[in-house]
C-alpha cells in the first residue's frame, strides 16, 4: 500500500536509489530527492594504517535467515570467490554470522570451510562498538548482493559507514550505488566478476592500499552535512 497508494499523497519523497527514483518520476512525481545511507563522520576513528604483507578483508550483517531459507546478501559468493585465490595471503573476519549458521546454510561447504579455516573466521554477533575496531583494521570490507527488487530499491548502510571509517568496499553492481564506480575506493563487481575484483585488491601494494584507506576516510563522502543544502531545497520546494 505505501509503495503503491500512499506516494499520490505525498508532497515529497525521499528516495534511496536510482529504481525508486526512476519509478516515481514516471508517474509524474517531481519533488523527489534520492540520498545515501549517511552518517554524522565525527563518530568515527580515522582507519588503522599497517605494513602486513596480507590483505585483511571484513564482512558485517544478516547475510540469511537460516529459518526461512532466504538470502540478503551473498556471503557464499565472497567465501568461494576468495577460494579461488587460495594460494595469495589474504584472511576474511566475517561478523553477523556463525559458523554453523553458514553450514546450515550451505551444507555443501563443510569441506570448503575446512580448506579454508586459517583463512576464514567467522566471530558470529558482537557490539557494535567491538565490530567498529575490527573494521578499522580491515583493508577492504566485502559483500555481494543480487538485482533483487528490494537490493535494488536500497542503499546499502554498510558501505556508507565502511567510507567513513576509511575502508574501502568490493560490492555488486546495483542501482543504489553505480553512481560511485569512478570512486577509487568503492569497486562495484559485474555478476561473475568479484573473483577477479578481489584480486586486483589483493594485489595492490601495501601503501597504495592504505592511501585508499586515508582517501576514503578523508573523502567524508556520506556525511550528513554535504547533504544539508540539497535537503533544504527540497524542504523549499515542498512548503
Amino acid at each position: 500500500i505505501r509503495m503503491n497508494i500512499l506516494w499520490l499523497f505525498s508532497d515529497g519523497i525521499i528516495t534511496t536509489s536510482h529504481f525508486l527514483t526512476s519509478k516515481y518520476q514516471k508517474n509524474n512525481k517531481n519533488n523527489i530527492i534520492e540520498l545515501p545511507s549517511l552518517f554524522d563522520v565525527k563518530d568515527f576513528d580515522p582507519p588503522i594504517l599497517n605494513n602486513s604483507n596480507s590483505t585483511h578483508f571484513i564482512y558485517c550483517g544478516d547475510a540469511f535467515n537460516v529459518e526461512r531459507k532466504t538470502v540478503k546478501e551473498r556471503l557464499d559468493v565472497a567465501i568461494l570467490s576468495l577460494n579461488e585465490l587460495e594460494d595469495i595471503n589474504f584472511s576474511f573476519d566475517i561478523f553477523g554470522v556463525t559458523e554453523s549458521d553458514y553450514l546450515e546454510m550451505y551444507p555443501t561447504h563443510r569441506n570448503l570451510l575446512l580448506k579454508l579455516e586459517k583463512k576464514i573466521t567467522f566471530h558470529g554477533r558482537i557490539a557494535n562498538s567491538k565490530y567498529r575496531n575490527f573494521l578499522r583494521n580491515a583493508d577492504f570490507q566485502i559483500f555481494f548482493r543480487d538485482a533483487t527488487r528490494a537490493n535494488r530499491a536500497g542503499f546499502p548502510t554498510k558501505l556508507s559507514e565502511s567510507i567513513s571509517s576509511g575502508i574501502p568496499v568490493v560490492t555488486s553492481e546495483m542501482d543504489g550505488v553505480n553512481y560511485l564506480k569512478d570512486l577509487d575506493y568503492i569497486f562495484l563487481a559485474k555478476k561473475g566478476e568479484e573473483s577477479k575484483n578481489l584480486e586486483k585488491c589483493i594485489r595492490m601494494s601495501r601503501n597504495d592500499k592504505n592511501l585508499l584507506k586515508e582517501a576514503a576516510f578523508n573523502s567524508m563522502k556520506f556525511d550528513f552535512n554535504k547533504y544539508r543544502d540539497q535537503m533544504k531545497n527540497f524542504l523549499l520546494n515542498i512548503s
